[in-house]
């Protein structure tokens, strides 16, 4: 299921910035940025296997699910 949500743009030192909602945060600390036209889409940028699977579990132990990339 999708999800939205309307927020603001913030500027910081010079970078046009969003703040991501709790709801839609990500575990990892890298994403891929892409643009498309006028829309900018965020992806999880997963360095090792090993490191997707402890962030799955840490998220199945917080109650929260994803679905693989």
């Amino acid at each position: 299921m999708s999800q939205e949500r309307q927020v603001k743009l913030l500027w910081l030192e010079g970078d046009q910035v969003v703040e991501i909602p709790a709801e839609f945060e990500f575990e990892c600390d890298t994403v891929l940025l892409r643009k498309e036209g006028d829309r900018l889409t965020l992806e999880p940028v997963w360095r090792t296997p090993i490191l997707r699977s402890r962030i799955g579990r840490k998220q199945r132990a917080r109650g929260k699910t994803r679905a693989k990339a």
